[in-house]
Formats: structure tokens, sequence, C-alpha cells
């Protein structure tokens, strides 16, 4: 059974530079369920006083997913990195 508090709260920040009253945050809490640890992840955009969540339910970003994801960001940013040279080499 899952306890009502968590054992562990942690808060990222996704942009940790302050610009201006946005942010992208990601709330991940942790519950002790038998003999396992379970997460409940909460994204929230907030922005000059207002926000939204989004509660990601068995969408949990783990840290394997979130390599798969660089990974996935990275080779985008490759692919596109190669067009555009090939745009300017073509004139």
């Amino acid at each position: 059974m899952v306890e009502n508090k968590p054992i562990l709260r942690e808060v990222f920040r996704f942009n940790h530079d302050e610009n201006g009253g946005e942010a992208l945050i990601l709330t991940t809490e942790y519950f002790v369920n038998d003999t396992i640890i379970e997460m409940r992840q909460e994204l929230s955009l907030q922005s000059y006083g207002r926000s939204a969540s989004i509660n990601l339910g068995i969408n949990e970003l783990t840290p394997y997913l979130l390599r798969v994801l660089a990974d996935h960001l990275e080779n985008g940013k490759r692919k596109a990195n190669k067009m555009r040279k090939n745009r300017t080499s073509n004139g």
C-alpha cells in the first residue's frame, strides 16, 4: 500500500537562469509501496503569475527515458546541422 506522504520530494527547474517570470519545473515525489519505491511526477509551467500543471501519472520521466530523449535531440541537431551545411554549400 502506498503511504500518503512522500518520503522524498525533488524539484528540478529546467531553465536555471531567471528569464522574466517564466519557469518549467518538474516535481518528483517518492512514495513507499511495500518493498518498492513509486514516483509521482508533475510538470508545471509558470509564466508571469499564472501556471499550468500536468500530472504525468504512469508516464514517469525515468533516467533511461531521459537518456533516450537526449540521444533523440542530439541526433536531430546533428541532422539539422548536416542539412544546413548542405544548403549553404549548394548555394
